[in-house]
């Protein structure tokens, strides 16, 4: 017996018991890790989707809208298919349908959370019969999650995935304003020629067709341009022909495109660094109109009601007393309704005409001395009233651009317009009393500081215009899907007869 065989053995033996232990203990910390880490995602979305309610709560849409986009990227990157990122996916809905009023926004992300988990449900303390009827759209597409794969005896007689000749792992989601990259893998044993990959964006009807470049005998790739991923959705097809043209393999079709759902705001981004691909897609000449702006034209009218404060400048007369001379000054103005009616050019572009009218009491002509104005002559003394339509007071109108802003609610937005019409403001003149002329008769008889002389008040006006320019600015709050409450700040330069003139207006506007 060889006495050093024999002792050579146990060491053996502890050497195979010491890498079976290392190898079982490294497996263990793998599986404890990405246990770890995919729990730690997951509290990391419940707190983003308690911080985006919470903005959301105190209208701060676009950093919930943020915060969600955040929590759902996370979800992605750690594979998690959690509740807690189902309900991120329905908040998120809830904070885009208040942002941009887009019904396929809203809806993409319901899919996203009943996919998710298809016991989703709306938040009850948000739940409006708009996104009810959202929700319940999203329910009938949503695909239930896969069920687990059971280990079987694989049928011979069916066809395997692995088999078909084109091979491609579709991608459901993207990150908007990031360049997507499309592979696809074709068997040796197929005559392909070419491999075109059949692309198109929400709301277009037909397919662009890119080549998809070969990075190997098998390989096949196509980088999709940053400024491509600006939708909602984008679907695609991908399809490998002959030198005839005629179609091999394909994964997807026209019919059952393959879909992508795309998340966040469209921003454009650097490309990631395996974009190795030279993108032969054609210029796109529509790409600075974004989708929103194709969804947003239609018809609006806008009821609204105010005030006015004007400052004049030297050089118009009162109304009544044409040889007294107005001192620059800030002077008071009466109320006034205001009727805007137009066309939503796109989802942030306005163009529409306004009617301003602005309803006065009357002016007592009684007290003024003979001789001191033409008592024949009407209230505005030169001018028409309201453009001789026989209305109390003064008519403006006018066309008006607008621009919107923000997309969130309140939704802010700016306007500039010009116009003609006149402006009525409010005067109160001094009237020496030492004139015996019978104006101060029953008035309040005051003492000027200065030169001692007594005076009394007498009430006249003083007209502004023909002609405007005005610029200005406001913000919507959405009360329902047609309907919002506006605030409306308008300033107005007029002239010949010069003044500056501020509108502050509250009100409605009815959209279709």
């Amino acid at each position: 017996m060889n006495l050093r065989s024999l002792s050579s053995r146990p060491s053996a033996l502890a050497i195979c018991a010491l890498l079976a232990a290392a190898s079982f203990g490294a497996t263990t910390l793998a599986t404890t890790s990405a246990a770890y880490a995919q729990d730690s995602a997951d509290s990391q979305v419940s707190a983003l989707l308690d911080q985006a309610m919470e903005d959301y709560d105190m209208l701060m849409i676009e950093e919930a809208e943020e915060a969600l986009e955040q929590a759902v990227v996370l979800a992605a990157r750690n594979n998690l298919r959690t509740p807690a990122v189902a309900r991120a996916y329905v908040m998120l809905g809830i904070v885009r349908f208040a942002a941009t009023r887009d019904e396929t926004l809203t809806e993409e992300a319901f899919v996203a959370a009943l996919e998710t988990d298809p016991n989703s449900v709306l938040f009850p303390v948000y739940e409006t019969p708009e996104l009810s009827q959202i929700f319940e759209r999203a329910r009938q597409r949503a695909r239930p999650p896969a069920p687990p794969v059971e280990e079987s005896t694989p049928d011979p007689d069916e066809p395997r995935a692995e088999d078909s000749p084109l091979q491609h792992r579709p991608i459901p989601r993207a990150n908007a304003g990031q360049a997507i990259l499309f592979e696809a893998n074709v068997s040796e044993s197929v005559p392909v020629f070419r491999v075109f990959l059949n692309h198109r964006r929400f709301g277009e009807d037909e397919f662009t067709r890119s080549e998809m470049m070969p990075s190997s005998n098998t390989r096949f790739a196509f980088s999709l341009d940053a400024s491509h991923v600006r939708t909602s959705q984008i679907d695609y097809y991908i399809e490998a022909v002959d030198r005839t043209g005629d179609p091999l393999a394909s994964s997807g079709r026209e019919s059952n495109p393959h879909r992508i759902t795309v998340l966040g705001s469209g921003d454009v981004v650097e490309a990631p660094e395996e974009r190795d691909i030279a993108d032969i897609t054609p210029p796109d000449d529509d790409l600075d109109l974004e989708p929103e702006d194709k969804q947003g034209r239609g018809f609006y009218a806008t009821l609204l009601g105010g005030t006015d404060v004007g400052f004049l400048t030297s050089g118009t007369a009162p109304t009544a007393q044409i040889d007294r001379e107005v001192t620059p000054g800030f002077v008071a103005a009466f109320a006034h309704t205001k009727l805007d009616l137009g066309w939503r050019l796109t989802e942030r572009n306005s163009v529409g005409m306004y009617w301003r009218w602005q309803f006065s009491p009357p002016q007592d002509f009684d007290s003024l001395v003979e001789g001191s104005i033409d008592r024949d002559a009407p209230f505005w003394q030169h001018e028409e009233e309201c453009f001789g339509l026989g209305l109390p007071g003064d008519c403006m109108l006018g066309i008006k651009y607008q621009r919107d802003i923000s997309t969130g609610a309140p939704r802010f937005y700016s306007s500039v317009g010009l116009g003609i019409g006149r402006v009525r403001n409010w005067l109160r003149l001094k009237h020496s009393a030492s004139l015996n002329d019978g104006v101060c008769d029953n008035r309040e008889i005051f003492q000027d500081q200065q030169s001692g002389v007594p005076f009394c008040y007498i009430r006249d006006t003083v007209r502004t215009g023909w002609a405007h320019f005005g610029f200005g600015g406001g913000f919507y709050v959405p009360l329902s899907g047609n309907l919002d409450f506006v605030t409306d700040t308008y300033v107005m330069v007029l002239f010949p007869d010069t003044s500056i003139n501020v509108d502050v207006n509250l009100g409605f506007r009815f959209r279709i």
